[in-house]
């Protein structure tokens, strides 16, 4: 065989295989993307739970004023450990934090108190266990929608934080 013509083979074929390689390389690059927006994704479903939990707990904290608290819990980057797993407390802290905020604007401005973490008095300001109004579902839309856009939840798992709240 031809010297040249066994080299022009040799680089043919090496650029084929390193056109192969760049492939297979891509893919895995996005198939790493995808696994890790899943994980983004469960890391902030878990996150939404500990959170609405957090916040629900409060009596007579209206639903928007919860939805505020939730929102400003779950902004920014979520504790985790370096393993990349929650933490849960520092999570909750940061929950607790955000209701005491709006509880404390609350009863600054209508001049009522509310009670954020034990009993509440049954007053107007008390939603819990009451038939949601329009505009309560409104606002839980508006929050599966936030959930869904900025946070990249799927539409079933922002339906269910919301729910479970």
């Amino acid at each position: 065989m031809d010297p040249e013509k066994a080299l022009s083979e040799a680089q043919d074929r090496i650029r084929q295989l390193e056109g192969e390689v760049k492939e297979k390389s891509d893919l895995a690059d996005k198939e790493k993307d995808r696994a890790d927006r899943a994980e983004d994704s469960l890391l902030l479903n878990e996150a939404s739970k500990v959170v609405i939990g957090v916040v629900g707990e409060i009596k007579g904290l209206p639903k928007r004023a919860a939805k505020r608290a939730a929102e400003a819990a779950l902004r920014g980057d979520l504790p985790t450990d370096s393993e990349g797993k929650l933490i849960k407390e520092k999570l909750e802290e940061s929950a607790k934090s955000a209701a005491k905020a709006e509880v404390e604007y609350l009863s600054e401005t209508t001049g009522r108190s509310v009670e954020g973490f034990g009993e509440s008095p049954e007053d107007d300001l008390s939603i819990l266990g009451e038939k949601q109004s329009k505009e309560d579902e409104a606002l839980d839309k508006q929050l599966e929608e936030t959930l869904t856009e900025a946070f990249g939840l799927p539409e079933k798992v922002a339906q269910h934080a919301v729910k479970g709240r």
